[in-house]
């Protein structure tokens, strides 16, 4: 499902947004979300929170690390350390300035804090994953890490934008690539929904051009991190022993078909990358077969050779 909730959803447990019955990014109370429900409080409340791969993985022996956005919705007071992750850093809300979150690196079971002042999201879980990453070189125990950055994603100038402040006047020109179905003039082959959306005016161009470069220095900060957990796994022997899973929760339309816009049944939308390399994985082969987030976690579990016995 191209919406982040039912994704990571799918993703940590490994099954469908319907088996679930996790299907939206929040409670079900809103006209919107048609009865359905799909937020934090609902995941936790099914057990799921305390029964994801985290968990299975941990029970493999494992040490699991847990960095970034988990499921959509808030960490009400009452949050706590879910069973199955040994260090569990949670971002919440979607602001990349100034974000709150639930951690037990002071705290054995977990505690409220919030980044200090001035200091970007991406940048600061980045340096958290690195350092428990090097906290654990040391140890035998084998290392899961589940790293998921919020960035890129939209966000208001009130909570300070979407770009860490020292990429900001990178790329003044990078543009936009757009394709055949661009702003989309003839699009009478879709469903009434799509095809009734008028063109995009040179107003509504000019956003998405900006939003775009936005979201690609976001996606700058993200790569930093990702250089800085090579770095601390090469460093502490790991890295040629290490599976990489790179991928995202969704894909976004930035003009294509007439819209900027995701949880739609179009390609841009339900189509993501993926990249992976480890022990045995040849180098710059393109895979052309159908997978899902739902093929991850018993994948993972393959890996680990516990098999699949828990999804």
């Amino acid at each position: 499902c191209p919406l982040c909730g039912p994704s990571r959803a799918s993703l940590v447990r490994g099954q469908y947004a319907h088996a679930l019955d996790h299907r939206t990014n929040n409670s079900g109370k809103a006209a919107y979300t048609r009865g359905f429900k799909g937020d934090y409080l609902s995941f936790r409340q099914q057990g799921f929170a305390d029964d994801d791969f985290g968990r299975w993985m941990q029970d493999a022996g494992y040490h699991t690390v847990f960095v970034g956005k988990y499921i959509n919705g808030p960490l009400t007071e009452n949050a706590r350390l879910h069973k199955g992750w040994d260090d569990f850093y949670h971002s919440r809300h979607g602001i990349y300035y100034g974000t709150p979150r639930f951690t037990n690196r002071f705290e054995i079971n977990g505690s409220h804090e919030n980044l200090p002042e001035g200091v970007y999201r991406t940048h600061a879980e980045g340096l958290d994953a690195a350092r428990l990453i090097r906290r654990q070189a040391k140890n035998n125990q084998p290392l899961f890490l589940y790293f998921a950055p919020y960035g890129p994603h939209s966000a208001t100038d009130a909570s300070g934008g979407m770009v860490d402040e020292k990429f900001r006047k990178y790329w003044p020109n990078i543009k936009l690539p757009k394709g055949e179905s661009y702003n989309e003039f003839h699009n009478s082959d879709k469903p009434p929904a799509y095809s009734q959306i008028p063109l995009m005016d040179s107003g509504t161009r000019t956003r998405i051009q900006l939003l775009y470069r936005q979201r690609m220095l976001a996606t700058k900060s993200v790569d930093v991190a990702v250089g800085r957990i090579l770095r601390a796994l090469e460093e502490t022997g790991r890295l040629q022993n290490t599976y990489l899973i790179v991928t995202s929760d969704n894909g976004f339309l930035m003009g294509h078909h007439r819209m900027m816009a995701k949880g739609i049944s179009l390609t841009q939308a339900t189509n993501v990358p993926m990249f992976v390399s480890g022990p045995g994985i040849p180098q710059n082969r393109v895979a052309g077969h159908l997978t899902a987030h739902i093929d991850i976690a018993p994948t993972l579990l393959d890996l680990a050779e516990i098999g699949r016995a828990h999804v």
